[in-house]
């Protein structure tokens, strides 16, 4: 086994807001519209608000928001077979200490070739139950520290057969499974972007890829006469 790190190649942020007079049905609303409010493509290091879910009253407004972080890796330099992977990300704080949901997201073009965010990608995101598949979760998302998420098997299957991981980070509680906070809820996750000391990454573990026919110049036809082993006694080598 080998392991490396990758950074997140693309990162950003997009948000939903509503306001009303009367009261908002957040789930309908907020929660499931096709497109977000604003969308920002973070290109240097800054703390921004990653995930959020509020829904308040004051002065005779409604306020219903929710925040949904996007990352993509490239991941063609790994040069094998992933077999497991953690996302790691860097909290700011101060910050609220709910689950975080990582699931399959079609934001950035599907595979890397928008390095845009737009307000469109807002929907792009898997909720429980879309399809089965999501990507792992942490319980308990720290203040001012990183974050640990172990990728799930459907993640490690999207990686080996795309060449990239193409993401979104989710408040798990209300957000991922759709159900609506009570009044005066305000849940916030502040995330620091492009740290150069401590970076949003993936930390892998994979199995180098093997050699093809020719090893050291030596034609796949004439590797039963290396160090004159006949073919039929390779079987044998070792015991095997």
């Amino acid at each position: 086994m080998a392991t490396t790190t990758i950074n997140a190649t693309l990162q950003g942020v997009i948000e939903r807001q509503d306001s009303s007079g009367s009261a908002i049905n957040w789930v309908s609303t907020t929660r499931n519209a096709a497109t977000g409010s604003g969308a920002t493509t973070i290109t240097t290091n800054t703390f921004f608000t990653g995930m959020q879910v509020r829904y308040t009253f004051s002065k005779n407004v409604y306020v219903s928001t929710c925040y949904r972080t996007f990352l993509f890796f490239d991941l063609s330099s790994v040069g094998g077979t992933i077999t497991a992977a953690t996302l790691r990300v860097l909290a700011g704080t101060p910050g609220n200490t709910d689950d975080v949901q990582a699931v399959p997201s079609t934001a950035w073009g599907g595979d890397g070739t928008t390095t845009t965010l737009v307000t469109g990608d807002y929907d792009g995101v898997e909720f429980n139950g879309t399809s089965g598949s999501n990507y792992g979760s942490i319980l308990s998302w720290t203040a001012s520290s990183y974050n640990d998420i172990t990728l799930t098997a459907d993640a490690i299957s999207d990686m080996n057969s795309d060449g990239y991981l193409n993401c979104a980070l989710l408040d798990q509680d209300n957000d991922y499974r759709g159900i609506a906070p009570t009044l005066g809820t305000e849940i916030s996750y502040p995330i620091e972007f492009l740290d150069a000391t401590n970076p949003i990454k993936l930390e892998i573990t994979y199995t180098p890829a093997g050699w093809n026919d020719n090893v050291n110049g030596v034609a796949n036809a004439s590797i039963a006469n290396v160090m004159g082993v006949t073919e039929s006694s390779i079987a044998g080598i070792n015991g095997t």
